[in-house]
């Protein structure tokens, strides 16, 4: 078959056709062209499916010939030769109408960056993003920006886009975000994700705040105030400030206790904390915390309930009056009433009493302190100083669903369900940290509680953080029986998993949700995926055998039942996210010599890993040198058969292997290293005499004045080749070249010129290296004169 290329657009699988006939290259012409006949030149070329067919040269004029003309392809050939067409070279056109194309495969993943400064940012904040695209001449581009995996906007743009976000008040913790780009042609085709990007949203909660004491202090005993704060980012400090003194404490941790050791009067008053902290560089505060202030609006409330029975503006207007006064009595700031205790009118006011508002001096001389008596109750301001009730919900299956009791005085008693509904649930919830109400369950749903029943007609309006913030008839004001008592049921929650899941593995993620509507069904559902599937209960849990890539991504499950006859959903649940990895080990090396190897030797370089990821090699490379070796298995030996100096240095190895197609590479492994040294023996030395005697006596060898003598150096056999130098009395006198390792200096005639110390020294060349031997011991030769 003829071959094809696609050419002048931004890589091989966009831009003009051409096709190869008898050896040259030609156009194709663009009558009749269409998505058919695109599609099987994306297919012939390998570049996935066609996304748009071209004319009238729009990827530039070719040149002479046009090979091809009405062109008709049914879209599932192989090749386009194959296609209908009226024959090589005959046409009608100019190369104004040559044909082009663009394939999905043209798609690359773009660029991702973070335009705002900062990675921590608070709610309110603005953050941008710049997604690029990288084949603008191509096609223009629909930009898509991902949080978490879920898209949560979109732009068109050529081929880059800023999104503008701001931080929303609900968002906590850190949240990834990405982005792609979809190309809009005669078909659409989507680019792979985008690296992502970490953005650390830092939310904190107003902290709580406690005191030791809960009605009068001694002047001069010990006060504890207690600031504490559930956030994840910890590291922080509190500042502990009197609103209407001169104290300010800091102090660091996420519960931290600030004591005044002994009281003074100049220490009464309100307090109220901050938490601090810094993320990533950058410095946040909570909100205040609530004003350690005693619970007058308590006290107020119980008034209230007896007063405003009608609910008439004469008595709210009175009643401010009240306030006011009790604000300067005390010197604190109170809530306006309209604001708290107006929201609901109390329909069940037994008895109409108007509070009575008495200030006078204490008559015990150690503390001077004002006297406020709201409905014949006397209280003094210092034990306005109390904590905010406990709370409780017990007789179910969890902490976050049953009966509602609160702790008033050290002692649990129950809440009425007179006007109970789902903004009254809902600050219960949040009080206990279970998230949203699901239901307000009244008529003792949960059973029947005990003595005291201590609120009647609450009235929340859903905001508050402690339900005693709610308007209510006041502690143990109540027309009720345990038959009223109030329920409350929380939100379905959805079990975590790790952020990373190992490609083969089982993962399992637990629906449960806690409610009385029993006998239902979870439905678990993939976000960006296929995954669907229903299981039985209220607490189930859904297995992946062995996950695959498929399987990556984001979760939530959903509870349906049927009551009398009608079906029923819970909200969706919060998700989980994960994402499926194959995680190689890094692998081992190991050397067959210690750190030096001798020149011309063997040296054996064993690589091995521990891995279920079988099927892959080892890649053995040179760190500062050319060797670069690859072989098949998780344990492999690399053999250099005759290591040279070239070969010395740092060797480390990597292991790579292909799992469902995609391809992942182990760490690389520590490092072995090794030398190339030539170690060459001591020779030997020794004389030859005339009479063909050896004198291998290292002292004491003796030639005769006028005779001949020879000095034979040799060594044992490790190099072939060579050099021998004889040395005399320590000066280098003569050379010769080794042969069969040894070498003869002669000397024809001995004389006393003659006597004295010789030595040799064995020189051989390596790799365009130099080496020499140490020089042998010395051979002491004397020379001694004939006697006629």
């Amino acid at each position: 078959n003829d071959e094809i290329r696609l050419i002048n657009g931004t890589s091989r699988c966009c831009g003009r056709v051409e096709i190869q006939h008898k050896g040259q290259w030609g156009t194709v012409c663009d009558d009749n062209w269409d998505m058919d006949d695109a599609e099987v030149v994306c297919r012939q070329m390998g570049c996935g499916r066609a996304v748009s067919a071209h004319h009238s040269a729009h990827f530039g004029q070719g040149s002479d010939p046009t090979w091809l003309d009405d062109v008709g392809c049914n879209g599932t050939e192989n090749y386009l030769t194959q296609c209908s067409h009226p024959g090589f070279g005959v046409e009608d056109c100019g190369h104004g109408e040559d044909a082009g194309v663009v394939c999905s495969n043209v798609l690359q993943s773009p660029t991702f960056t973070q335009i705002s400064p900062h990675s921590a940012v608070s709610p309110g904040e603005a953050v941008q993003f710049r997604c690029t695209s990288h084949n603008s001449t191509c096609i223009s581009a629909s930009f898509r920006l991902y949080r978490n995996g879920q898209s949560i906007k979109t732009q068109t743009a050529e081929s880059s886009t800023t999104f503008n976000l701001t931080v929303e008040s609900s968002h906590q913790g850190l949240y990834q975000y990405s982005c792609d780009y979809s190309c809009q042609g005669s078909r659409s085709i989507t680019s792979p994700r985008s690296s992502s990007i970490d953005i650390t949203v830092v939310n904190l909660p107003a902290p709580r705040i406690s005191l030791s004491h809960t009605k009068e202090a001694t002047w001069g005993e010990k006060v504890d105030i207690t600031c504490s704060v559930e956030t994840q980012f910890t590291g922080g400090s509190f500042t502990l400030i009197q609103s209407t003194g001169s104290f300010r404490e800091t102090k660091s941790g996420t519960s931290v206790i600030f004591s005044l050791p002994k009281v003074d009067f100049v220490h009464a008053g309100s307090y109220y904390c901050q938490y601090q902290t810094s993320v990533s560089s950058r410095d946040f505060r909570s909100p205040q915390s609530s004003f350690y202030r005693g619970s007058i609006e308590s006290i107020l409330s119980s008034c209230i309930t007896a007063w405003f029975g009608n609910c008439t503006a004469s008595d709210r207007k009175s009643l401010q009056r009240v306030v006011r006064t009790a604000e300067k009595i005390i010197s604190v700031s109170l809530p306006t009433v309209m604001d708290i205790y107006t929201t609901r009118c109390i329909r069940k006011a037994t008895s109409i009493v108007k509070p009575a508002l008495i200030c006078e001096k204490h008559k015990e001389p150690v503390a001077d302190l004002p006297i406020l008596v709201f409905c014949g109750k006397c209280q003094s301001s210092s034990t306005m100083l109390t904590s905010n009730d406990e709370i409780r919900l017990i007789n179910s299956t969890s902490r976050c669903c049953g009966r509602v009791e609160i702790q008033h005085n050290g002692q649990w008693g129950t809440v009425c369900d007179d006007d109970w509904d789902m903004d009254d649930a809902e600050v219960v919830c949040r009080q206990m940290g279970c998230g949203r109400a699901v239901s307000a369950p009244q008529s003792a749903r949960f059973g029947q509680g005990s003595d005291p029943i201590w609120l009647d007609d609450v009235g929340c309006r859903g905001t508050e953080n402690y339900l005693t913030q709610c308007s209510h008839r006041g502690f143990r004001e109540h027309n009720c029986g345990h038959g009223e008592d109030a329920g409350v049921v929380c939100f379905s929650k959805l079990s975590n998993h790790t952020k990373e899941a190992t490609w083969g593995e089982k993962v399992d993620i637990t629906c449960s949700v806690e409610t009385q509507f029993t006998g239902g069904s979870f439905t678990l559902t993939q976000r960006s995926g296929s995954f669907r599937e229903t299981k039985s209960g209220t607490s189930v849990t859904f297995s992946l055998p062995k996950v695959d890539f498929v399987h990556a991504g984001s979760y939530y499950c959903q509870y349906q039942t049927r009551v009398s006859s009608r079906d029923f959903r819970s909200p969706q649940s919060s998700s989980v996210q994960f994402s499926v990895v194959v995680n190689l080990p890094a692998p081992r090396i190991s050397l067959s010599h210690t750190k030096e190897a001798t020149w011309g030797e063997k040296v054996d370089i064993t690589c091995s890993v521990e891995t279920q990821f079988t099927g892959g090699s080892f890649t053995l490379t040179q760190r500062s040198g050319s060797f670069r070796e690859t072989k098949s298995g998780t344990s492999v030996i690399f053999s250099l058969p005759q290591v040279d100096f070239v070969h010395a240095g740092s060797y480390y190895c990597q292991y790579q292997t292909s799992v469902s197609s995609r391809d992942f590479r182990s760490p690389q492994s520590s490092s072995v290293q090794f030398s190339v040294v030539v170690n060459l023996l001591q020779p030997n030395i020794y004389l030859i005499t005339p009479e063909g005697r050896f004198h291998q006596q290292i002292q004491g060898s003796e030639v005769t004045r006028g005779y001949s003598f020879s000095v034979i150096c040799s060594t044992t056999p490790q190099y072939p080749g060579g050099f021998f130098h004889l040395k005399f009395s320590g000066f280098k006198t003569r050379t010769q070249s080794a042969v069969n390792h040894s070498a003869t200096f002669f000397f024809p005639e001995a004389d006393y010129v003659h006597q004295g110390n010789y030595s040799c020294v064995y020189e051989v060349a390596l790799s365009s290296r130099t080496f020499s031997s140490p020089p042998t011991e010395l051979l002491e030769v004397t020379v001694k004169a004939v006697c006629h």
